[in-house]
């Protein structure tokens, strides 16, 4: 489709196989950009939930990629420089600003680069609750299709409130057989799908302490990984 150029490359890029316990998520947050009317949704959670990571599959979606004409990606940082936003949101695409250091310079050339398009823009890792700040960058936001959304991924429940969010999506934590799922993944790639009887009570033991966090079991996982290799070189060299 026209303009996916500006896709950016994080997003296609995902090892995952699968995301574990998110599918009902993803589907849901597809379903409301696509079908209904939700300018702005925010994904909010703790640190570690895995609102980017569900972001990465929201986008990677083929109805998404059939549905927008453009899609933006953009981390955010603690200070909203609407300015400086602007401009990362445009720097992909090739309407550059004449003056990338006046707004009215880059608001000119966002416009020239939306043009009516259908557009998706994820903004991720959302802190700012500047509420002038947000109004004016949907100002420059404005010569999109109507149809065009924000999805926004944040830890902060008041920025998401801040940013007038149609839907705020509170992520939970994944259940205890989605986190042993996740976990043996990533302890025991490249072994198959079976995991020995006595190693199981271990693994899920393990994961009881992550309580649902994805990051802090993948974390967790990958150190029992290292650990097994580590076992397997020092037997093969005796």
């Amino acid at each position: 489709m026209a303009g996916m150029e500006e896709f950016p490359a994080v997003l296609s890029t995902t090892d995952e196989p699968e995301i574990f316990g998110r599918t009902q998520d993803v589907e849901c947050i597809v379903s409301k950009l696509v079908s209904e009317d939700c300018p702005l949704i925010s994904i909010v959670g703790i640190q570690g939930i895995g609102k980017t990571m569900l972001a990465q599959p929201v986008c990677n979606n083929e109805r998404m990629k059939r549905h927008f004409d453009k899609m933006f990606w953009v981390c955010m940082s603690d200070d909203l420089d609407v300015t400086k936003l602007t401009y990362k949101i445009i720097q992909s695409s090739n309407w550059l600003s004449n003056d990338p250091y006046k707004l009215d310079s880059m608001r000119r050339s966002l416009h020239r680069c939306l043009d009516g398009s259908r557009f998706l823009l994820v903004l991720d890792d959302v802190r700012n609750e500047d509420d002038v700040k947000w109004e004016q960058l949907k100002i420059s936001l404005q010569r999109g299709a109507p149809e065009s959304r924000i999805l926004a991924t944040t830890r902060r429940h008041k920025a998401a409130v801040v940013m007038d969010s149609a839907y705020i999506y509170d992520l939970d934590a994944l259940s205890e057989s989605e986190s042993v799922s996740l976990f043996y993944s990533n302890a025991f790639v490249g072994r198959g799908t079976e995991v020995r009887p006595e190693l199981e009570g271990i693994g899920r033991e393990i994961v009881k302490k992550c309580i649902g966090i994805p990051l802090a079991v993948k974390m967790v996982g990958s150190l029992a990984l290292q650990e097994n290799r580590t076992r397997l070189a020092i037997s093969l060299g005796k």
